[in-house]
């Protein structure tokens, strides 16, 4: 639990996630709120794709480690002898040459703020779906706003 890769996920999307997802399942919530902690989620994990090094650097103040664990643990090196042309490069070739923290940031982070991206837009449009249908009741209008917006939602 004290590596960095975890310092740097959990300190990154899942302890966001976590927040967010105590607050919608608190008993007093409403539909409009949750649909606003979604959207305020969305756009934080949204920003957090650029901002990789802010969360690498608290990561290594929370988890107390400089290293990844690619750093400390034994390297795989494949068999490169059978390259179809002299001087063939590969993507192999290529993550190799990145530092541990390029390829955690590829490889995991980037992932997994894709698919958390994904499942929020999911989440969102369906929220989005339930509040505009009962928009009347988010925004407090006259007496006769309130009917007029009731008979275009029954006739709808």
């Amino acid at each position: 639990m004290n590596k960095l890769e975890t310092g740097i996920t959990w300190n990154g999307i899942l302890e966001r996630l976590q927040a967010t997802s105590a607050s919608l399942q608190s008993s007093d919530q409403d539909l409009n709120t949750g649909y606003a902690l979604y959207e305020s989620l969305y756009g934080f994990v949204q920003a957090m794709r650029s901002t990789f090094s802010d969360f690498e650097a608290r990561a290594k103040v929370l988890t107390n480690c400089e290293e990844y664990q690619q750093q400390t643990s034994r390297r795989i090196h494949r068999n490169t002898r059978y390259g179809h042309f002299s001087g063939f490069t590969t993507l192999d070739d290529f993550v190799e040459n990145q530092t541990p923290g390029q390829r955690f940031e590829v490889q995991m982070f980037i992932v997994i703020n894709d698919n958390v991206l994904s499942a929020l837009t999911k989440r969102m449009k369906a929220y989005h779906k339930i509040t505009s249908a009962f928009e009347v009741f988010r925004q407090l209008k006259s007496p006769e706003e309130i009917l007029e917006t009731f008979s275009r939602m029954v006739s709808a």
